[in-house]
């Protein structure tokens, strides 16, 4: 169990008869860091607690669902400070001491009155069970997504602990999704900064579910030192590791998980020039809706993979030479030396596939994720704004203009 971290979550009443406010508080003040959005509409959120980051002494991050405040008029960094202040006084901590996030319907005015009034609710509620707040936190999610990793360091044991969220609006441009990534060892906020910004360019920005990228997409890293590990030396390529573990084990969750999904992708690219290319390659095909419709069809869709994958070359001068190219589809090789190799691949009945792509360049290797496409998806983004301009209740349907 991870030391030092309590969480919380309660029904505030942002959305009906489901847990939408969440809270992870920190015993010691921690050393924090983050990678958030580049969307230039982005959240207050995302603003406030960016320019905090990294740093030191945070105590707190708070969260709701159900409303991102985000694009809501001049009112919303007023009510994202409220959060932020509201948090801070029921636990007795400086609001800069404060992270906040927000997840739901885009350009809606946060019900900050009721997130205030459940505030001390919400802190009565802390205990040592992470799953409140990977509940609290959910969207159009159908299941929680939380991993974990311990890791031995010169003084002992630490753990990681990582809790996210995301189904829709899934895109590299940071991290597509919220995540909340705990550790108990020491670390710098400096160490901290670097480690989880590396661990988020092999993980949340190797996924798409559909090219969507939202308003207040972050990731956010505390370390509290309580296990009294230090990260430092020999010792902070063992929490590296462990960290993209953690990260890359929540980006495959939330991959899997995209709105209406029946099948994860992972494409798995090998033979490249660089690591620059191979990253770029690898998200093409789960990037390519043609692609992505073929697999929800059962199709294993290579001639779709592979001109995805040609486009993207062209579209950004990586070098490609078709003649070294091959492609395997869940161990059957389907094109090898330039043309197809008369095999025939069948997609089984198993949750993922696996696309193995070999360039025949260089050294260089990454994966990406992603998932089918399906009328699901459709149904999910038309009924629930149907819904909502019909004057229907907001979670009539599961919220999608998220984050």
């Amino acid at each position: 169990m991870i030391q030092g971290f309590r969480f919380g979550g309660v029904c505030a009443g942002i959305k009906k008869n489901t847990a939408d406010l969440a809270l992870i508080t920190s015993d010691l003040p921690a050393a924090a860091a983050g990678v958030v959005t580049r969307n230039l509409f982005r959240a207050s959120c995302v603003e406030r607690s960016a320019a905090l980051l990294p740093g030191a002494g945070i105590r707190a991050i708070v969260a709701n669902s159900g409303n991102a405040n985000a694009i809501a008029g001049a009112e919303e960094v007023t009510r994202d400070a409220r959060m932020a202040a509201a948090a801070a006084l029921a636990l007795g901590v400086d609001p800069r001491a404060v992270l906040t996030a927000s997840t739901g319907a885009i350009g809606v005015p946060l019900p900050i009155v009721a997130i205030e009034a459940a505030m001390p609710q919400l802190v009565s509620s802390l205990n040592t069970d992470p799953a409140v707040v990977a509940r609290a936190i959910r969207t159009t999610d159908r299941r929680d997504k939380i991993a974990h990793r311990d890791f031995r360091g010169a003084q002992g044991t630490a753990r990681i602990l990582g809790i996210a969220k995301g189904a829709g609006m899934i895109h590299p441009c940071m991290a597509t999704m919220l995540a909340f990534v705990l550790t108990d060892a020491q670390v710098a906020p400096d160490e901290l900064d670097r480690a989880i910004r590396e661990a988020v360019d092999e993980s949340f920005h190797m996924i798409s579910v559909d090219r969507d990228t939202s308003t207040n997409d972050a990731v956010y890293a505390l370390a509290n030192g309580m296990s009294a590990v230090r990260i430092d030396g020999a010792s902070a390529e063992t929490f590296r590791g462990a960290l993209a573990e953690v990260l890359a084990e929540l980006a495959k969750a939330i991959a899997g998980d995209g709105e209406g999904a029946t099948r994860r992708i992972c494409v798995r690219v090998s033979g490249a020039k660089d690591a620059r290319s191979a990253r770029l390659v690898a998200r093409a095909p789960v990037e390519s809706n043609l692609f992505k419709a073929a697999v929800f069809g059962r199709f294993p869709g290579w001639e779709r993979f592979l001109a995805a994958v040609g486009a993207r070359c062209a579209q950004l001068d990586l070098p490609l030479l078709r003649d070294r190219v091959s492609l395997t589809i869940d161990g059957v090789t389907v094109f090898r030396d330039g043309a197809p190799s008369g095999a025939t691949a069948v997609l089984s009945d198993q949750a993922e596939s696996v696309y193995e792509l070999d360039l025949g360049l260089g050294t260089a290797t990454a994966t990406a994720w992603g998932c089918d496409l399906s009328y699901e998806y459709v149904t999910i983004n038309a009924e629930t704004k149907l819904a909502r301009h019909a004057g229907g209740a907001p979670d009539a349907a599961p919220v999608r203009g998220q984050r």
